[in-house]
């Protein structure tokens, strides 16, 4: 009975770590030149605006904020997940891994405890 919990529990520990380290699509924030080039168009845009006198132009700082707030956000509850999945898996491997070791001690135990007791 020992041997087989302490096999299973091994072979459980080894499958939820390899679900963990399996390859997971993280997001992240666009990359630095598509910033700066949206970023230098919205200046562009509200400098633009106030040339033409237009009563309320657009704020390129607000705007720029706004999308990397969004950006940020998005990305960090995305990635969030993955990393808290990937934690639950590599805790469910440790306490397999745990009842693996012990199922082994339990067989050992047995086999020594049976080797000096019943077959003397």
């Amino acid at each position: 009975m020992c041997i087989a919990v302490a096999g299973l529990a091994a072979l459980t520990a080894l499958l939820f770590l390899s679900a963990s380290i399996f390859p997971a699509e993280f997001r992240y924030i666009s990359a630095e030149p598509d910033l700066l080039s949206y970023a230098t168009g919205l200046d562009d845009d509200e400098t633009a605006a106030r040339a033409a006198g237009r009563p309320d132009p657009p704020d390129a700082l607000v705007t720029f904020k706004g999308l990397l707030a969004e950006q940020y956000a998005v990305a960090t509850n995305h990635n969030r997940q993955i990393n808290q999945r990937r934690a639950l898996w590599r805790s469910v491997a440790g306490l397999a891994s745990l009842v693996s070791v012990l199922a082994t001690l339990g067989l050992v135990t047995g086999v020594v405890i049976h080797n000096m007791f019943v077959t003397s």
